[in-house]
């Protein structure tokens, strides 16, 4: 007979850990993960201010809902820390929900919080990066959590609400369902989740029907005339399948490598383990090694299906697409330790658990990207894009030609200097990506323009000019980073 505090099968209210995450959010958001910038993440702040469209310039996977929240901010650098700090915000709660989703008693806080903090403090800080402010992968999957979390009392309301969840998780990623759905089923299959199988069943069918949805409507947004590029959907042939799986599997584990977050998830479960020696420990682990076996079947079905894909292999199997497993993973090797001690802890003891793992992200955060500093995130911006400024201003240059990476980063930095000055202008870009505002900037390529290209971003430039069928443009200055051109003939 189980000996644990009557309420351990009562999961408390979420805003307490979702303050926590907010607070640590903050700190991250200021902190030196700012220095992890590049061309594809600041492209954010253009997308929010330059030209919104409803996806990602020239993707149909990757709905705008932060930057069309981040719209009315027009300081460019407030707008793009504003994204950031929802993005960072979602991605650590995007653990808690996790864990409410899979474990949902009242030790889901300390679980997740413990999860989130064991990422801050040992996955490489590069990795962390990608998942929170590069790929931003926090921001569905904290939609998709709450619509099912949301759905698992159903009422009118609550379907209304979870429904909207569903459908901007969608929105954001059309592969929110191929994510969270091995999730629905397998804990609808966990021995003991609900000991009324029938209503286990129907909780299942209730988040299936919504994942449906979600599926059919994100599908369907993608086919709007405003998405220019549409992402393959198709198999790879199953004879590329097992290099595939290998290749997503050694290029996360290099991700990963500089840091120690595999060995602590090792750790953990040779510990869970461990105290399935004990037998009052072995009563209370039943609900946590359920979750964490069913999370763990997710994860290995998410990552053979990602395997599948055509688009994934034209990417070079990057790591980024082993993030949710990951993720999954970490929470499962959290709740094997954490589960059980909070399912025998009461109230006080657990509040305190939950202070400890909120403390504990706060020096993850702390370790890996130090102290808060706005100050100093203005000086990492100058000193990381701010190299083609001055010349820039002082030619008054109207675009920037050349190569992506370096383009669009000094468009950004000449952005923050301009409304520094109080200009309400932009140094437009000519590179890839800029159809998605040609209609605004090919206007003012006329003879008046005064198109800069960088030092070495000659064939680039040249490039870009026959791309968007731009006259070729006549050397007009030398200064010392850049060359400024004048068009011969209006466009």
């Amino acid at each position: 007979m189980s000996t644990d505090p009557p309420e351990a099968d009562r999961p408390p209210p979420l805003w307490p850990p979702a303050l926590a995450c907010a607070a640590v959010a903050l700190w991250v958001d200021l902190g030196s993960i700012q220095r992890l910038q590049h061309a594809d993440s600041l492209l954010y702040a253009m997308i929010s201010r330059w030209g919104w469209t409803p996806f990602y310039w020239g993707q149909d996977r990757l709905g705008m809902l932060v930057p069309l929240l981040a719209r009315p901010v027009a300081d460019p650098l407030a707008n793009l820390l504003l994204q950031d700090f929802l993005n960072i915000f979602a991605g650590l709660f995007a653990y808690v929900l996790m864990a409410r989703f899979a474990l949902p008693d009242a030790s889901y806080p300390v679980v997740g919080l413990g999860a989130a903090a064991a990422s801050l403090a040992f996955a490489p800080p590069g990795y962390q990066a990608m998942y929170l402010i590069d790929a931003c992968y926090g921001v569905w999957l904290s939609l998709g959590l709450g619509a099912l979390i949301l759905a698992e009392r159903p009422t009118p309301a609550r379907l209304a609400g979870a429904l909207s969840l569903v459908l901007l998780a969608h929105w954001v990623n059309f592969t929110t369902s191929l994510i969270l759905g091995p999730l629905v089923v397998g804990r609808a299959l966990w021995p003991g989740r609900v000991a009324d199988g029938r209503r286990r069943l129907t909780d299942a069918a209730v988040s299936l029907t919504l994942l449906a949805i979600g599926v059919a409507v994100g599908g369907w947004l993608t086919t709007l005339p405003v998405v220019k590029v549409a992402t393959s959907r198709a198999a790879s042939p199953f004879t590329e399948w097992p290099d595939a799986w290998l290749g997503l599997w050694s290029r996360h584990r290099e991700a990963l490598s500089s840091g120690p977050l595999p060995a602590s998830i090792a750790a953990s479960a040779l510990l869970g383990l461990a105290a399935l020696a004990v037998p009052a420990t072995r009563r209370r682990a039943r609900l946590p090694w359920s979750a964490a076996l069913a999370l763990a079947a997710a994860a290995a079905v998410v990552w053979l299906y990602t395997g599948t894909r055509v688009w994934v292999r034209l990417n070079g199997y990057t790591y980024r697409y082993m993030i949710p497993s990951s993720m999954m993973v970490q929470v499962a090797a959290a709740g094997l330790i954490l589960g059980p001690i909070g399912r025998a802890s009461g109230p006080r003891v657990r509040r305190g658990l939950g202070l400890a793992a909120a403390s504990a992200m706060l020096l993850g955060a702390m370790w890996t990207f130090g102290p808060p500093s706005p100050a100093g995130v203005r000086r990492d911006f100058d000193r990381q894009f701010g190299a083609l400024t001055p010349d820039l201003l002082a030619a008054g240059g109207t675009h920037l030609a050349g190569t992506y990476d370096r383009v669009w980063p000094a468009a950004f930095h000449a952005w923050i200097a301009l409304h520094g000055r109080g200009e309400r202008r932009f140094v437009w870009a000519i590179t890839g990506r800029a159809e998605a505002t040609v209609d605004r900037w090919r206007p003012l390529a006329g003879p008046s323009a005064r198109i800069a290209v960088a030092r070495g971003d000659d064939r680039a430039a040249v490039a870009a000019f026959r791309e968007f069928d731009l006259p070729p443009p006549r050397l007009d200055a030398r200064l010392g980073t850049i060359d400024v051109y004048r068009p011969d003939v209006a466009p």
